[in-house]
Parts: structure tokens; sequence; C-alpha cells
């Protein structure tokens, strides 16, 4: 009985604690299923919060359930979804289905993360972008069960990338489209981006500049102002504008740019580089140069304009009393003496027409001209410049085309070449100018890009003189270029002033040489179409000098106006002298004679030569006027406009050339007056 009881007390006392364990496992389950609720809660919670819709596939049933934000998210009313798989892709957008099908295969059948977007269409007919996230769920053996995920609408994040990535590509096509160098270096300065532009600018494509630093780029002299720059930019934290610096290109040349940067800054607000453009500006610079090169011409017309008028008059006295004396002196040394003179007077005048034309002051009266011609007429004067040790030959070719160019100007290139010639021939030589026609075609024919494709009249003209090397050769065009030493008697300005002459004409200069083998300049001159040959190239016959003709003579500088005097009296002419305008008006009104010319000097005080010509023919109708001065600009008038009908004669001039003007002038005048009885009075 005993041990009966205790049996039974211990098998309750073993159910009783069975029971408490239950209990507490009632409870822990209880306390775990409280749990759950509250993290189903929060998760549900969490999910609405982030706009989320939950949606679960039975893989066994093909059932798919959807919570009611899904069907917010897809846009459907609630309920109206049919619940299949096959339904859900009914409402993808049909070029991301197979991508869909693949990422639900590789989640199934290889456990992959299910992570994806696709495109939905709504009924409305409106498309969304939705973002879908889920997991496998598989049992014991590893057999797939069901798939749980979320989804989310992120259609406008989607739109938002779009327009970034429209408007990156909109700024990148801006970028790379830009004439200017967009670019972009680190603090050292090497350079991170260069936009396709570098190339136009400086040669080299993108690539190639890479990682190189932007000193390597500047000109020597300007890299101390970019380490100022680039340094206090670090410094200061700022970016710089309208810099101007030299860059090398890769042709070695160097470009002008303007350059604009701005710094980049980290999250901590470093500089950790710069980005910025630059403005190819070399064509400006050009630009400028030549305005402030304009500005210095301008300075140095208007300082040779007063040389030439004051020099000019000197040389007049020279020359015209040389040739009065050499019609005087018979003896042989004292003619020698004044060729000597006359040969110093000569290159006076040409060093003062060489500035004149150099500084942009000498008139260009383009005509028909056969350079024949005009070379046959030169004789005498190139053999007086240069001199009896050097022979003259020319070889000039008949049939020879005409151009139009300045006759004046054209001999002045002779003249500068012909002297160029005797200093190269100091022990004398032989000096030919030769002449002939040339088309593009032909071996002589000028080369160059500028050369104009036609038919061109050559001037060739040759020394055998030391000749010059190529690096001299390429530089004598130069203004002051010469190979002598400072203070030595050269300009540096025949051969540059000879560019510039034969350019205006619209034509071109080349050179041929070799050290101690001589020089050959060659000078192209456009052939003049035969219907624009108007003018008649050959003067007709002086009338015999009419010796009761009277000129009055105006100049304000006494020697020379008295040297004109004495010329035009020894040849016949009666004289009638002024110093000033002023004078000249009293002595006209005081002679009670005809005045046939009035040979007047241009630049005078308080009334010019064109003030008093104007009174003088209103005065005294029918009155012609020879103008003299010591630049030909002046003959451009007034106004500065080159009137045909305006006489004009430049000074130094000679004896021959004063008169032989005045006579065909005077002789004109008789012509188309009809030939009136010279002693009429006005």
């Amino acid at each position: 009985m005993t041990s009966s009881t205790e049996q039974m007390r211990r098998e309750l006392e073993a159910l009783r604690e069975e029971n408490a364990r239950l209990k507490g496992v009632e409870a822990e389950l209880a306390a775990a299923m409280e749990s759950l609720r509250g993290s189903e809660e929060r998760l549900r919670l969490a999910v609405d919060a982030a706009q989320m819709g939950l949606w679960e596939w039975d893989m066994v049933s093909n059932r798919v359930s959807w919570d009611a934000k899904k069907y917010d998210v897809f846009g459907l009313a609630y309920g109206s979804f049919a619940g299949t798989k096959e339904a859900f892709f009914e409402l993808v957008h049909p070029d991301d289905r197979a991508m869909l099908e693949t990422a639900i295969t590789r989640a199934v059948q290889d456990g992959a993360p299910y992570q994806n977007e696709f495109r939905i269409v709504t009924p409305a007919g409106h498309t969304r972008w939705i973002a879908n996230l889920g997991q496998v769920y598989r049992d014991d053996d590893g057999r797939p069960l069901r798939m749980i995920g979320v989804v989310y609408d992120v259609t406008e994040r989607k739109l938002t990338e779009r327009a970034l990535r429209d408007g990156e590509e909109t700024f990148r096509s801006i970028v790379e489209a830009t004439s200017e160098w967009i670019w972009a270096i680190d603090r050292d300065a090497r350079i991170t981006y260069s936009n396709p532009a570098v190339e136009r600018i400086l040669g080299y494509r993108p690539e190639e500049l890479a990682g190189r630093s932007l000193r390597s780029l500047a000109h020597e002299d300007d890299l101390p102002k970019c380490e100022e720059i680039l340094s206090t930019s670090l410094a200061e934290k700022r970016g710089w504008a309208a810099f101007v610096v030299r860059c090398r290109h890769k042709d070695n040349t160097y470009r002008y740019l303007e350059t604009h940067g701005v710094p980049i800054l980290d999250a901590t607000g470093e500089v950790v580089g710069f980005r910025g453009s630059d403005r190819d500006v070399t064509n400006r610079k050009q630009a400028e140069k030549e305005l402030r090169d304009a500005h210095r011409m301008e300075g140095i017309g208007l300082l040779a304009g007063g040389f030439a008028h004051h020099f000019n008059n000197l040389l007049t006295v020279i020359v015209g009393h040389v040739d009065m004396a050499s019609e005087l002196s018979g003896s042989e040394a004292a003619q020698a003496d004044l060729q000597v003179i006359r040969q110093a007077a000569q290159r006076g005048a040409l060093l003062t027409r060489q500035l004149l034309t150099f500084a942009g002051r000498q008139m260009i009266a383009a005509r028909v001209v056969d350079v024949n011609d005009l070379i046959e007429g030169m004789d005498t004067t190139l053999r007086r410049l240069i001199g009896e040790k050097i022979e003259l030959a020319t070889r000039l070719s008949p049939g020879v085309w005409n151009v139009r160019a300045d006759p004046a100007q054209l001999d002045l290139v002779l003249m500068n070449l012909a002297v160029n010639a005797q200093e190269a021939m100091p022990n004398g030589g032989t000096l030919t100018i030769a002449t002939a026609n040339v088309a593009t075609t032909d071996e002589n024919a000028p080369r160059g890009a500028e050369v104009v494709p036609g038919e061109y009249v050559m001037i060739a003209v040759s020394d055998t003189g030391t000749g010059m090397t190529d690096e001299i050769a390429q530089q004598i065009f130069e203004p002051f270029f010469t190979t002598k030493e400072w203070g030595a008697d050269s300009t540096g300005l025949g051969l540059s002033t000879c560019y510039g002459i034969v350019a205006q004409q619209g034509g071109h200069i080349r050179v041929l040489t070799e050290p101690e083998k001589g020089s050959t300049f060659r000078i192209y001159l456009s052939r003049l179409p035969i219907a624009e040959v108007t003018e008649e190239l050959v003067d007709r016959p002086l009338a015999r000098p009419r010796e009761s003709m009277t000129v009055l003579v105006v100049d304000d500088e006494e020697g020379v106006r008295r040297l004109a005097s004495r010329i035009l009296r020894t040849r016949g002419f009666a004289v009638l002298e002024a110093g000033s305008g002023a004078e000249a008006l009293l002595v006209a009104r005081t002679w009670h004679g005809r005045i046939h010319l009035l040979l007047t000097d241009v630049v005078m005080p308080e009334m010019n030569g064109w003030e008093l010509a104007k009174r003088l023919q209103d005065e005294r109708p029918g009155l012609e006027t020879l103008y003299i001065s010591g630049y030909s600009e002046d003959a451009a008038g007034p106004q500065g406009l080159v009137d045909q009908k305006v006489h004009f004669l430049q000074k130094p001039f000679a004896a021959g050339a004063l008169v032989q003007k005045v006579r065909k002038l005077l002789d004109g005048a008789t012509s188309k007056a009809g030939d009136p009885d010279v002693s009429d009075s006005p």
C-alpha cells in the first residue's frame, strides 16, 4: 500500500512538473506569438511607410496574392487582379517580360537574388517603372514552395535619372562641340580631361594630353606668371579669368590662349584641381599687333612727311644745281665730280622714298605699263646708281604682256634691287634685268598657297655677287633686317619696301640665291587682259616751247624757288616768284599779263598750295597748276582723293624733269584752247 501510494505520488509530481513545463512553453509560445504579431505590425507599418506593395506567389498552386497597396502601385482596382503568374506578366511591358522571366528562373533554380526593375502598363495606358525585391522559400528537401516580396513605384526616380542623363549628354555634346578647349587639371596641373577642340587649337588629341602637365605647354616667358596664378588660386581657393598665355602647338609654334579657370573642391572644401576653358585669341592678338604697328607707322609717316619735305627740298637744290652745272662745265674731271654728287643725291632721294613707302605715305597711281619700256627708261638712272664698276645688261623678251601698276613704284623697286645688287658686288660684276611671260604651269612660275593661278609678267633682277644663305634669304623681306653692322649705310628698308610695293600691286616676289653664286629676284605681276588696255602707252611728241609763256613759281623754301625759276628762265619761260600764298596772290593781281602756269609747293605755312591754286583759278580761269612736294601723298589732294586731273612732280626733281613736265602741261593746255594768243590778258 505504501509503495503504491509512493508510486502514485511520484507520478503525480511528474505530472505537475510536466504541466508546469508545458505552461512555461505555452507562455513562451504566447510571448513569441505576441512578438511575431509586433514584428508583423512593424513590418506592415514599414512597408506602408515606404509605399510598398506585398505579394506572394504559391508555386504549387500558381496562385499570386497581393495586398491592397500593390493594387495601388499597379494602378488597378482592388480585387481586379486574376491572381496568376500569367495574369501578372500580362501587366508587364512587353519589352521587359523576357528579362523578368529570366530573373525568376535564376532565383528559383540557382538561388540567385531576386531584385530587378521593370516597366508596367496601367489600364489607363501609362507606363510606370517598378522596383521588385523577393525571396524564394523552400521545404526541408530544398524544393521551392513560394516567393514572397515587395514592389514599389520608382517612376519619378527613373524620370529624374533620365533627365540627368539627358542633361549630362547635352552638356557633353556642347563641351565636345564647342570651339574652346575645355579642360580639367589636378592640383599639380596635370591634365585630367580635354575636349576634342584641343586638337584644332593645339594639334594634340585629348588622349595625348592626358596626364601631361600644363606647364610643359606654356611659353617659357609666360611660365612665371602661370606659376603665380596657380599658387595664388590654390591658396585663396579661387579661379582666374581672361589670362592670356602662349601655349605650344604640336608643330612647335605658339598660340595665344585666353584662359578661364575655377577651382574643384572636395567634400571638405579643399582644392583638388581646376576646370576651365581656353579660347584661341591668336588672330585677335595679331590684329592688335597690326593695329599697334599701324599706329606706329602712322607716327613714322608723320615724321617721314616732315623729314621728306625738308630733306627733299635740300636734295632738289642739290640735284638741280648739279644738272645746271653739268650743262655749263665741259671738264671731264668736273663732270666726274658732279656725277658723284648726283649719285649721292639720288641715293638720298631713294632712301626718302623707301621710308615713305614703308610708312604708307606713297600714293599708288596704277595705270597700264609696258615693263620693257619702263626698264629701258630706267637705263640711265640705274647706271648712275650702280656705278662704273658694275655692268648693266638687259634681256627683254619681245611681246611681253602689259600689266597694271604704278610705274613710279616699279621704278623704286628696280632702284632698290639695283642698290642691293651693287652692295653684293663690291668688286664689280654684272647686273642683269630680264623679262618674260610665264603661266602657272611654267617652270619659272610663282609658287605658293597665296598665288592665284593665271598668267604673269616676270621681271628677273640677277647679280653675280656674294649671294646669301637660306637662313638670311628667309629674313631679307622683314622690315629693318640687314646683314650690316649697326650704324652702317643701310636702313634695312630696301627689300621690305620692294616686297610691300609688289604686294600692293597684287604681285609676288621671290628670291633664288646661293652663297658665292649671286642672287636672282623675280617679280611677278598679273597680266592685264587685252580688253583693259585702254591707255595709250606712248606719249605724243612735245610741241615746241613757247618762249612768251609765263610761270608763277611759289615755294616757301628759297633755294627750291630760285632753282626752279632759274631752270625755267634758261629754257625761255617768263618767271614770276613768290615765297608764300599771300605773296603769290599779290604778285598775280599786280601782273597785267597772262599767267599760263602756277608751279606751287603743296605744304606751305598759312596758305597751302591747294588753297592758293583754287583762289587763283577763280581769279584767272584756265590757269594750269603743277604741284610739287616732298612726298607723293600730297598729290591725293586735301580730301585724300586721287584726282586724275592733278599734275604733280615729286621732289627732288632733275632740271630736265621739271622742264619736260611744264612743257607737256602747257602744250596740252594750248592744244585744248585752240592755240590762243598767249599775250592775251586774263
